[in-house]
């Protein structure tokens, strides 16, 4: 339904199945937000349930070197562990990692991960 509707769909993952269901976790703009969750409300009576969490930050940690450099993304993990910064969302590929957090901890995130790599 949501690919039908010409919605802006950002990062997005998706659960192997447990027991028939899924999870889908996606971001979009704050201004589609209604209307995804009307749209969310059609697959209430097949179980369905939506979450919304607002306040959030996306934070991409990108290079062309980071599809020969292993470890890129435990390092990024490490250190928002470390500070205590709980990860909504993450997305990967060959050269950049993504992440949802808090807006609140936005500063906090970006100064650990730039000392992390002596940016």
């Amino acid at each position: 339904a949501l690919a039908d509707q010409d919605l802006n769909i950002d990062m997005i993952s998706q659960t192997a199945p447990v027991n028939q269901h899924i999870n889908l976790s996606f971001t979009l703009p704050l201004e589609n937000l209604s209307y995804a969750m009307e749209l969310s409300q059609a697959y209430e009576d097949e179980g369905a349930r939506a979450d919304v969490f607002e306040d959030i930050t996306q934070l991409t940690v990108e290079g062309l070197g980071m599809e020969r450099q292993s470890g890129i993304a435990a390092r990024v993990f490490q250190v928002l562990a470390k500070q205590k910064i709980p990860i909504k969302l993450i997305t990967t590929s060959e050269t950049k990692i993504s992440i949802v957090i808090d807006q609140q901890n936005e500063k906090t995130a970006v100064e650990s991960i730039m000392a992390v790599f002596n940016l």
